[in-house]
């Protein structure tokens, strides 16, 4: 095992310990001896394919984000449980207390950001979560969440900065929306008009339908993204099942009102080498599973499968 450590350490960048090594080769091992042979293999190494793709996106854009010198700005949302903080408030050291006092046992949902320099100063946003739902995504919605970009991170991040989010839905909702089928006909033709999508006003609305699924991919736009473009600024976006968001290490220690600049800095060097893990991770992979693959298949089959995808749009008609 320690010569394939160091022959993949050479050859593809490995980053893993010869104990994270062991583990992988033995699951590749036991895949393979399984007994339920090829089919396994192939969609233990490709059922992800979506997510590692974007992933891998998420960290391409990143590296080149830092290697331009653009700030990144890491937010999040979370909630905390009064009985566990001070009766007196909960506090960045930049805003002021909480102007009504909160009774115990109730929550607070808590909104902020924060990078290598430490919290953003007076981005902390802070109310009681509506007692209807146990999740604290329930009590933010696009609205409050576009009033605290506009009024509490914009005007206090640094020009260029790059602001990364998650997948939550007040972070995706959309502007300009393409037409869905139930829209009319005329709606439809001014977004292709719009896009300079090339169209025919004759066509049937089913025609012009497809049009816009083949194309709305290319346009889709956010309303967080295009806020702060106005200002300068970009929006990346965190792959799902991540663990690149270092703010989530700062909601797991125990005095979040006390947090220094240096542990920030150390929770964001840990998420660069988090990144880095992972790129090389996903080289390795990549590399032993053009060893390990097997054709499932003949392209025949592989043909028909690709014929059925692209059966699928039309079926959304």
């Amino acid at each position: 095992m320690k010569i394939l450590h160091e022959k993949l350490k050479a050859e593809i960048n490995y980053p893993g310990a010869i104990t994270s090594l062991r583990k992988e080769v033995s699951l590749l091992v036991e895949i393979i001896t399984s007994g339920k042979g090829q089919k396994i293999i192939a969609e233990s190494l490709w059922r992800n394919m979506k997510y590692d793709y974007l992933r891998i996106m998420f960290l391409i854009k990143i590296a080149e984000y830092r290697a331009q010198g653009h700030p990144i700005v890491y937010t999040d949302e979370t909630y905390i449980d009064t009985s566990h903080i001070s009766s007196k408030s909960y506090s960045d050291g930049s805003t002021s207390d909480l102007k009504k006092p909160i009774s115990k046992g109730n929550r607070l949902v808590i909104v902020h950001a924060g990078g290598e320099d430490g919290f953003i100063p007076n981005a902390l946003l802070m109310f009681k979560a509506n007692q209807k739902s146990g999740d604290y995504h329930y009590n933010m919605n696009t609205e409050n969440y576009t009033k605290w970009l506009q009024t509490q991170l914009i005007p206090n991040i640094k020009p260029n900065s790059v602001v990364v989010v998650d997948n939550a839905s007040y972070h995706n909702s959309y502007q300009n929306p393409a037409p869905n089928s139930n829209h009319r006909k005329q709606a439809m033709i001014d977004w292709l008009k719009y896009r300079n999508i090339d169209h025919s006003g004759s066509m049937l609305k089913p025609q012009l339908y497809q049009l816009i699924l083949q194309n709305k991919a290319r346009f889709v736009e956010y309303k967080i993204d295009n806020l702060l473009l106005e200002h300068g600024h970009s929006v990346l976006r965190l792959p799902p099942y991540h663990h690149f968001n270092p703010i989530e290490n700062i909601w797991a220690m125990e005095k979040v009102d006390a947090i220094t600049v240096q542990e920030w800095k150390n929770v964001c060097d840990h998420a660069v080498k988090e990144e880095k893990a992972f790129d090389g991770r996903d080289a390795a992979i990549d590399g032993l599973s053009e060893r390990f693959i097997i054709n499932t298949g003949s392209d025949e089959s592989s043909n028909e499968s690709e014929d059925e995808d692209a059966m699928s749009g039309e079926e959304e008609l």
